[in-house]
């Protein structure tokens, strides 16, 4: 993972934006991020902890947003990174009250993440959009949480030394998330579940193997008790004899069941046979019972047979008059057809001769030929007299038409003088008031040069009373400062000697004087201690306030010398000359648009009287044209009127209605004549059918006919009736036949004792084969069992052998045998011991050879786990000592190490993240080193900077500020509101 660049606002102390590019400073490889205490050297990495992880070392997301931020500002972190060659950009908000956008509440921001990853053609893609997935995500990228990667990236005051003094639990637990500790726990757990299923499949293969015997001795005992053997109990013996036992008992079994499967095939011989006799009975029988039940049936047929062909005879006659029945009734039916359309002719006849009288034409004899005459006749006259008058009509539209043109083309003239007039007033009255503006010479654009000036001098006279303001409340904090800086200073002063007496220790050399001994140390009074700290953060804010003076001084000598002559006028008068510039400047560009405005409306008046002019002598010579045109209109109206003299059109419309009356009456009478003329030849044709008819039949008269007729069902079923006796009795005719030829015995047979014996030679049949394929299938099932025993007995030997193989290598990989140390701690301990080989290095630069760290190999707790426990070596003694022996700068050097060197490893691939990790930063007291080694400490930053890592450390050390570069300066912000920060390249 490699940092590219890291932006916030009202974040922590910063109130505003800050920005801070990594890239520029990966150049220096190595810097220092420094400021006075408490103004946000920690918070810029916190901000990096929180747009990855929303968390923050020792602070709780509540506590991101800045106390000085405005109130409608927004908290955002955005964070640039690079992991495997892919750039990322994560971007996180915490949950924070804003002041609503509707009305005076507060409101509440809820909590926002996001995460993209930048594509090679420059656009961006999301991977998650989501708090928890984003931090679900960053966690996967980097291989780190937001723990580990404070101890391996970034190191908070405090949490150094952690890991070095950490208990072997809490250290087996960074060292299980950095190096894959998980895995092994999965492999223990693995072995283990593997050894319980071993287990469960050697105890199934056993349950499998007593099963077996048990099914087979019980198939046995139920075969011994179906064959009626004397049955002998499984002895309780091992299983090989039990197995022996039960195979002697099966092997008795074979004689009897051979024995009752011939006794099976003897009694189904003898049970077919009976069934044979059974159904030759039951077939005589049957044979006498249906020859008994023919010959009465035969005798009832022959007795109805006179009856039934009677009613035969009578349905024969009645057939043959029918005929004549319905010729009958055609005849009736075609006369009263001819009798109706003759009246309908009649009717036709008596209403065109009606319509004919009010048309004062004569009466049409002949439907067919004067009727359309008159029709075409009366339809000529009405048509001259409608078109006399349709030629009147357009003679008087056209002469209106005229008119109205006329008068039309009038009204246009009239209209187009009336333009004119109003055109000519306006042109003279914009002709007039151009003179009048023409005659004041002001030119707008010197007056605005004076608005401008007076204008500038307003906001320099106003800028002079606020910088007077603000300088008069600069010197009073000026002052301030300078005063508390004074007091704080001789505060430190007066307590820096009982602070030196504190560090004294005895028997070691004073840093003054360089006495061992120490009689008489100073001690504190009552004065509050003061720190270096406090007295560089008093001069600071002096520095600060002083500047901020001086610079107010400057802005009003600047704007003093703007002002000139113009300093001691007041705001008002000048504003007041301000206006009145103002007012003239307007009305003088109102005199300038209005005469602009005066010249382009007199050039369109122009315009619009040559238009105007144009059109008038066009509308008075189409008005002498038209005039001619009414003339000739009026003539031909005249000459209509009278062709037209002496017809209605009342009598006219009158007429139409007779007319299409007369049209609808000729079209009916054709088809009339038709229907007359076809019902005459169709009476004419049933009476000769009708004749025909009487004559074929046997009857004499059509009455004779009508009384011989019966009704259609009845006729019918006399018919149907008589057809069906004849079958009849030919079937039982023929039955009768047949079963005397079969031979029908002179008596019924028993059927019924032959179908009990069947019944019990067949039962007893059946019972014993059951009882044969029962013994048969008890002999399968026991064998069967008995063979899968047998396989059985190696697969359990197997079970075992493996169970016991796999109990074992649990048991080793779970507890660690004899030392206790379990498979997941002996591969973290390989891994300490690579963190402590690469701290080492570190920490024999920064103690010239003198510490170095090392595992622990023995049991020095029998009540503790083995394996993590680490020690120190001292050259100078040869003995190894706890890391708590250890003096406070010395535990500075062998934690830093420490976190160094698992930096290292991590960084480097680690066992299970397989991220590289480029960059490191440290935020821990060197001011607690001694003057060397503190130098050890820079040479080793410089040893980290040159294996291609970018090394920040957190510091307000002046040693560190002066050996190093100053990346990142903190500064407080001259309001007091909170900090802001500087990057230098």
């Amino acid at each position: 993972m490699r940092p590219l660049r890291l932006e916030f606002e009202a974040f922590g102390s910063y109130p505003g934006r800050v920005e801070v590019d990594f890239t520029v400073l990966a150049q220096r490889g190595l810097f220092v991020v420094t400021g006075p205490t408490g103004t946000g050297k920690t918070t810029i990495f916190d901000a990096m902890c929180f747009a990855l992880y929303g968390s923050m070392p020792r602070k709780g997301a509540g506590e991101a947003r800045s106390h000085h931020a405005d109130a409608a500002a927004e908290t955002v972190v955005r964070f640039d990174f690079e992991c495997d060659g892919v750039r990322y950009t994560a971007t996180r908000s915490p949950e924070y009250e804003r002041p609503a956008k509707r009305g005076a509440q507060m409101t509440v921001e809820r909590a926002q993440a996001q995460l993209v990853r930048h594509l090679a053609d420059g656009t961006t893609t999301a991977v998650a959009t989501k708090v928890r997935a984003v931090t679900d995500e960053c966690t996967r990228l980097l291989g780190l949480g937001a723990e580990q990667f404070q101890r391996v990236v970034l190191l908070p005051q405090g949490e150094v030394a952690r890991f070095l003094t950490a208990g072997s639990d809490e250290r087996a637990e960074l060292l299980g998330t950095l190096f894959g500790g998980a895995v092994y726990d999965g492999l223990v757990a693995e072995l283990r579940e593997r050894a319980e299923r071993l287990r469960r499949s050697a105890e199934g293969v056993e349950a499998a193997l007593q099963a077996r015997l048990d099914t087979a001795g019980q198939h046995i005992a139920r075969l011994h008790e179906l064959l009626q053997i004397a049955d002998t109990p499984v002895p309780d013996t091992p299983v090989p004899d039990a197995r022996q036992h039960l195979g002697v008992r099966l092997a008795a079994t074979e004689e009897p069941r051979a024995a009752l499967l011939a006794r099976a095939d003897e009694l189904r011989a003898v049970a077919v046979e009976a069934e044979r006799r059974h159904q030759r009975e039951l077939a005589a029988a049957r044979r006498f019972d249906e020859h008994a039940a023919v010959v009465l049936r035969l005798a009832d047929l022959e007795q109805r047979q006179g009856s039934v062909e009677a009613a035969a005879q009578q349905a024969a006659i009645s057939a043959k008059a029918r005929p004549v029945v319905a010729a009958h009734e055609l005849a009736e039916q075609s006369a009263d057809r001819l009798g109706t359309a003759q009246q309908a002719r009649n009717t036709l006849q008596l209403e065109l001769d009606d319509v004919c009288g009010q048309l004062g034409v004569a009466p049409a004899p002949q439907l067919t030929t004067d009727a359309a005459a008159t029709l075409h006749l009366v339809r000529t006259e009405q048509d001259r007299r409608r078109s006399t008058l349709t030629v009147l009509d357009e003679a008087v539209a056209a002469l209106d038409a005229a008119v109205a043109r006329r008068d039309g083309l009038q009204g246009q003239v009239d209209h187009v003088d009336g333009e004119l007039a109003a055109t000519a007033e306006r042109s003279t009255a914009a002709r007039d008031r151009l003179a009048e503006l023409t005659a004041d010479p002001t030119d707008p654009e010197v007056l605005r040069t004076k608005l401008a000036g007076l204008t500038e001098l307003v906001d320099l006279r106003a800028r002079f009373d606020v910088l007077l303001d603000q300088l008069d409340a600069a010197s009073r904090s000026a002052a301030a400062a300078t005063t508390h800086h004074a007091e704080v200073l001789a505060r430190f002063v007066g307590t820096e000697a009982p602070r030196l007496a504190a560090q004294l220790v005895d028997g070691e050399p004073c840093a003054v004087c360089g006495s061992t001994e120490h009689p008489h140390p100073a001690v504190a009074d009552t004065v509050e201690p003061t720190s270096f700290d406090d007295v560089s953060e008093a001069a600071a804010h002096r520095d600060v306030q002083v500047a901020v003076r001086a610079g107010l001084e400057a802005d009003l000598r600047s704007v003093g010398d703007r002002l000139g002559e113009h300093a001691s006028v007041p705001v008002a008068e000048l504003r007041s000359r301000c206006d009145e510039a103002r007012a003239q400047l307007e009305a003088a560009e109102a005199r300038r648009a209005e005469h602009l405005r005066l010249t382009a409306e007199l050039q369109q008046l122009d315009a619009s009287a040559a238009e105007q002019s144009t059109r008038r002598a066009t509308f008075v010579g189409q008005l002498a044209e038209v005039e001619q045109t009414v003339s000739v209109q009026a003539a031909a109206a005249d000459l209509a009127r009278v062709a037209a003299e002496g017809i209605d059109p009342a009598d006219l419309d009158r007429a139409d209605t007779l007319v299409a009356r007369l049209a609808a009456l000729c079209d009916q009478a054709p088809d009339l004549d038709a229907l007359r003329t076809a019902a005459a030849a169709t009476a004419l044709a049933a009476d000769r059918a009708l004749a025909d008819a009487l004559a074929a039949s046997p009857f004499a008269t059509v009455d004779d006919a009508r009384g011989a007729v019966l009704a259609p069902d009845d006729e019918a079923r006399r018919l149907e009736a008589a057809s069906l006796h004849r079958n009849d009795l030919a079937q039982a005719r023929g039955s009768l036949e047949t079963l005397v030829a079969q031979g029908v015995p002179d008596e019924r047979p028993d059927v019924d004792a032959a179908e009990q014996a069947a019944e019990q030679a067949t039962a007893a049949a059946d019972s014993t084969t059951a009882t044969a394929a029962k013994a048969t299938s008890l002999d399968d099932e026991a064998r069967r069992a008995l063979d899968e025993h047998d396989r059985l007995v190696a697969e359990a030997d197997e079970a075992r052998a493996a169970h016991d193989d796999a109990q074992r290598a649990y048991r080793v990989c779970a507890f660690g045998g004899p030392l206790r140390m379990p498979l997941r701690r002996w591969v973290l301990a390989q891994e300490l011991d690579r963190v402590t080989a690469a701290a080492d290095v570190h920490l024999a630069r920064m103690t010239a050879g003198r510490y170095s760290l090392r595992r622990q190999l023995g049991i020095t707790d029998a009540r503790r786990s083995a394996g993590l426990e680490l020690e120190v070596l001292d050259a100078h003694t040869g003995r190894p000592r706890s890391t708590s022996s250890l003096s406070g700068g010395e535990q500075f050097q062998a934690s830093l190490a420490l976190a160094l060197g698992l930096a290292d490893v991590v960084s480097h691939g680690g066992n299970a993240s397989g991220r590289r990790f480029e960059a490191l930063f440290v935020d821990e007291g060197f001011g607690s080193l001694d003057q060397d080694a503190l130098r050890d400490a820079i040479d080793t930053l410089h040893q980290l900077q040159a294996t291609g890592r970018m090394v920040a450390a957190i510091t307000h050390v002046e040693a560190m500020k002066q050996e190093l570069h100053v990346g990142i300066e903190v500064l407080r912000r001259p309001d007091g509101r909170g900090s802001t920060l500087v990057v230098n390249p």
